[in-house]
């Protein structure tokens, strides 16, 4: 699992990239977005952070032939107060493709999220 580690009241996007040729699928046929933090898998999807690019919290930008696409998801320095410092959580980014019932959660990487003390605004 890769580390996400991101300063208490950090107010940038998270960015990825995401290869859409394993699914055999292109941009085009992106339903939903979902990007997800949780404390357990058990959690509720929206308990703890939730943005799905059908609420604008999600953009995303195709290229050329659409098979890879950048997402960014935004995360406002207002949105830290349901964290724990120094406490990892556990954080994913999924797909749900039109005509599917469910996101797609067989995904290559999942991350571990951690919220360190800010320097500044402590």
């Amino acid at each position: 699992m890769s580390v996400i580690r991101r300063k208490k009241g950090s107010f940038h996007d998270l960015e990825f990239l995401v290869d859409l040729r394993d699914y055999g699928k292109v941009d085009a046929d992106i339903q939903e977005i979902t990007f997800l933090i949780k404390e357990n898998p058990t959690d509720a999807d929206d308990s703890l952070f939730r943005k799905r690019l059908t609420q604008a919290e999600i953009s995303k930008t195709a290229d050329a032939d659409g098979t890879q696409i950048s997402v960014s998801v935004s995360w406002a320095d207002t949105e830290y107060s349901q964290f724990t410092l120094d406490k990892e959580y556990m954080a994913g980014l999924y797909i749900q493709f039109t005509g599917d019932a469910v996101h797609d959660e067989n995904v290559d990487e999942e991350f571990t999220v951690i919220i360190e003390q800010d320097f500044i605004n402590a």
